[in-house]
């Protein structure tokens, strides 16, 4: 799919679960692979954070995993690389102090927020629960949605949990219709999920890959194999908007870029025009809902699924 074939043997190692420690390691693998016999200018590499929701700092799964981490770490800078080292988030308690599961401030907010507007219009929620990021096994909680009747599930979260509940709510014979955020929005979804993917629906915006200002952008990555799916193009456009910042600022201080955003000037992106408020909020919102939907190749997918108002 990305222009590269026998992946597994270019790596050299089997394949892995998408949501595993072992991907993680396979990725890493592949890296190494790609540096030797590619040579990239740069490279992305993401792992996994199934260790980190699922064992304590110093516990033997732990110290094995970074372990391995610090193996291909150092190959990769013997190799000559310079190394930037991010997380996407820290690492709390799973659990308040009186037992409830501390959800992600995202997928709280969000859930919050669709409730109140379900409420507004008239509906009722029959359950609220939250749920264990990292864990696989849901049943317990798909029990309690088929106990309850449920019409339609709203989840708050990101894809891969919401692919595992959904596949196990289809294992149950729960024909609930699933909605869901921006964070559904990873091809890995419908992998995980399987066939129950098919009719979630899902609040995004319109597929940025079919705007007319990225056609140029979205021509140059599929000539290198790239299919610019959910984030990508926003990940550029912010790269532009940071770019016009420090042309316009003369200044790369964080505090002189968001006083300059800050002042609602319309910046030109591969996803459209993009001004800021004097909060920092986006000044268009432009999310609409899709469905995700197989399509004659029989792969499911959101994109060209969009539901018109």
């Amino acid at each position: 799919e990305n222009g590269r074939g026998d992946v597994l043997g270019f790596v050299g190692l089997a394949l892995r679960e998408v949501y595993s420690a072992d991907v993680s390691e396979f990725v890493f693998a592949a890296a190494v692979q790609l540096l030797r016999t590619f040579k990239p200018d740069v490279m992305y590499v993401s792992t996994t954070d199934d260790v980190q929701h699922k064992a304590g700092p110093g516990s033997t799964v732990a110290v094995a995993f970074y372990a391995m981490f610090d193996r291909y770490v150092g190959e990769l800078d013997a190799a000559g690389c310079a190394l930037v080292m991010t997380a996407d988030h820290g690492m709390n308690d799973k659990h308040l102090p009186d037992g409830p599961p501390d959800v992600t401030p995202y997928g709280k907010g969000l859930a919050d927020e669709t409730l109140k507007a379900f409420k507004a219009k008239g509906g009722a929620a029959v359950l609220v629960e939250g749920i264990n990021p990292g864990e696989k096994d849901y049943s317990a909680l798909v029990s309690k949605l088929k106990s309850a009747n449920v019409d339609l599930v709203y989840y708050g979260g990101y894809h891969t949990e919401a692919g595992l509940i959904l596949r196990q709510m289809h294992d149950q014979g729960l024909k609930a219709i699933v909605a869901g955020g921006d964070a559904v929005a990873d091809k890995e979804f419908a992998q995980i999920a399987g066939p129950a993917a098919e009719g979630t629906l899902m609040t995004f915006p319109a597929d940025p890959r079919r705007n007319p200002d990225a056609k140029a952008a979205v021509a140059a990555l599929n000539a290198k194999g790239i299919d610019p799916e959910a984030f990508t193009l926003y990940a550029y456009a912010a790269v532009q908007v940071l770019a016009k910042a420090m042309a316009e600022t003369g200044s790369s201080d964080g505090r002189a870029l968001a006083d300059w955003l800050h002042r609602g000037e319309a910046i030109d992106t591969v996803v459209g025009p993009i001004a800021y408020d004097k909060k920092g909020d986006i000044t268009r919102l432009d999310y609409v809902m899709h469905v995700w939907t197989k399509g004659p190749d029989g792969k499911i997918d959101y994109a060209g699924h969009a539901l018109t108002p």
